[in-house]
């Protein structure tokens, strides 16, 4: 059984190559550009993941997990963030948004200096509940 994963993306230039990577190995993937249409797609919908870019147009991604964490429907599902190609002040910040997403309740916060597809997804799927099936090592 494959996933469904909802991906919070606002950059239009990573929305059909992250699409692609995450649904390739099998998995049912949601595409949200804005944490309210990201609220509204997990009222509408059941998720095993959410992943989130950490850099989103004029809203905080933090906010959407503080959302998801406190409510009792979704609060238990996976949540993700990641950046690909951090800026200089995001490398900085590591080791303190590590701790703010962590202590928030996120899984895991993925920082690639060099976007490399297949890794990002292999990243991801672990995350996912332990029913699913892992296929992107497959689908590489």
């Amino acid at each position: 059984m494959q996933g469904r994963i909802l991906l919070l993306e606002s950059n239009p230039l990573y929305i059909a190559e992250l699409q692609r990577e995450l649904e390739s190995p099998g998995h049912h993937v949601v595409i949200t550009p804005t944490i309210y249409k990201a609220t509204e797609a997990l009222s509408a919908g059941e998720f095993d993941l959410i992943v989130s870019d950490i850099h989103l147009e004029s809203e905080s991604a933090f906010d959407l997990l503080r959302t998801v964490k406190a409510n009792v429907k979704t609060r238990s599902i996976n949540f993700v963030f990641y950046c690909i190609h951090p800026s200089d002040f995001t490398i900085s910040m590591q080791d303190g948004l590590d701790i703010a997403s962590a202590a928030l309740g996120a899984a895991e916060f993925i920082l690639m200096d060099k976007y490399d597809p297949g890794e990002l997804c292999r990243r991801i799927e672990k995350h996912l509940p332990e029913w699913v099936e892992r296929r992107c090592d497959v689908a590489a």
